[in-house]
């Protein structure tokens, strides 16, 4: 394992862990949820421990809405990223950078996302129209566990009015997810927010369905109350969404696959090795 960094065109850096096979044939890459980062789940660790023991590299990241607040400093300047203050509308452009970078050095780069690392796979897939292997985990409608915390919270948001009254304060009051263990709030500016919720990206897996055809694998745990939820409640809506996919639930895994790493990681690879030679073979 080593670590990756890449400098993009508007100076913000992309950090993450590499850990590289012997051969060069197929690299996983993986984007995390929103406000997370490329190590802290323990299946990640599982991942960049055995996936190239099996013949597979694996990537994972941090992209520019990593952690709610992160300071990217050099010797000459500071600079702030995260979640809180990211700028939704450009976010897209750190696949691009990871993915051009990466395609002419593997026969094969999958895209992995996680939570919402899912919709900015979804996204990138949907607006390039190719055929690469995707791998989502735990997807989740993001819209409507959003309005189901609003309903919860009794909390009303006027997008058009968060620009103006706050600005760039943080603020923990205003945005939150239903999660498997309740509702949680997550600290966020009101401009980041106003963003946040007319992108692209937080609709993904939302109303109205924005259906890809990519060769797919979606993972969900039985228990996984995020995932078991809206639009990626039930097997027949992600068939619908993505058609030409294969679903698979782990039974009583929750949203991480705390104590299912192991059977996470099988899965992944079964269905992988199982993709890339009925490429080869045609």
């Amino acid at each position: 394992m080593k670590i990756f960094k890449m400098t993009l065109e508007d100076g913000h850096i992309i950090r993450g862990l590499l850990s590289e096979a012997e051969n060069k044939d197929i690299l996983i890459i993986h984007f995390h949820g929103f406000g997370g980062d490329c190590y802290a789940n323990h299946f990640l660790q599982i991942m960049h421990e055995q996936f190239p023991a099996n013949g597979i590299s694996f990537l994972s990241v941090n992209t520019r809405y990593s952690g709610y607040l992160v300071e990217n400093y050099s010797e000459n300047s500071v600079s702030y990223l995260g979640a809180s203050v990211c700028d939704y509308r450009n976010i897209e452009y750190d696949v691009n950078a990871i993915v051009d970078f990466f395609d002419s050095k593997y026969d094969y780069c999958v895209l992995q996302g996680h939570s919402f690392g899912t919709n900015l796979v979804k996204l990138y897939l949907r607006k390039h129209n190719c055929n690469r292997l995707s791998i989502f985990l735990s997807p989740a409608d993001s819209v409507g566990l959003y309005n189901e915390w609003k309903k919860r919270q009794n909390v009303d948001i006027d997008i058009q009015k968060t620009n103006v009254r706050n600005g760039y304060l943080v603020r923990t009051d205003n945005f939150g997810m239903l999660t498997d263990y309740g509702e949680y709030q997550i600290p966020i500016t009101d401009i980041a927010l106003s963003e946040l919720l007319i992108s692209e990206i937080f609709h993904e897996w939302s109303l109205p369905l924005k259906k890809i055809c990519n060769p797919s694998l979606v993972i969900k745990g039985s228990n996984d109350m995020i995932s078991n939820y809206g639009t990626t409640k039930t097997n027949e809506s992600m068939y619908m969404l993505l058609p030409n996919s294969e679903v698979f639930s782990i039974n009583t895994a929750k949203h991480i696959f705390e104590n299912f790493e192991n059977e996470l990681f099988r899965t992944i690879v079964n269905w992988l090795f199982k993709e890339t030679k009925n490429r080869t073979n045609n």
